[in-house]
């Protein structure tokens, strides 16, 4: 993974997993946009004060597969 990325994520403040029972997400509405890695950073920093990353076992990057 790209360090810088790493990097970014790891300014975010987090939650946990167990935290997220507190956060629950009933009238959840998900929104996907594609945007090149380029701008990535720069988007994600843009969001830090008004996010967080999720931590699972100390791990704030993890692979995800979705099919629709």
């Amino acid at each position: 993974m790209d360090k810088a990325l790493e990097t970014l994520l790891g300014e975010f403040a987090s939650i946990r997993l167990e935290e997220m029972e507190a956060v629950k997400l009933m009238n959840r509405i998900d929104t996907k946009f594609v945007a090149p890695r380029s701008v990535l950073c720069d988007l994600l920093a843009d969001m830090k004060a008004d996010y967080r990353v999720q931590e699972v076992e100390g791990k704030r990057i993890s692979p995800y597969h979705t099919l629709y």
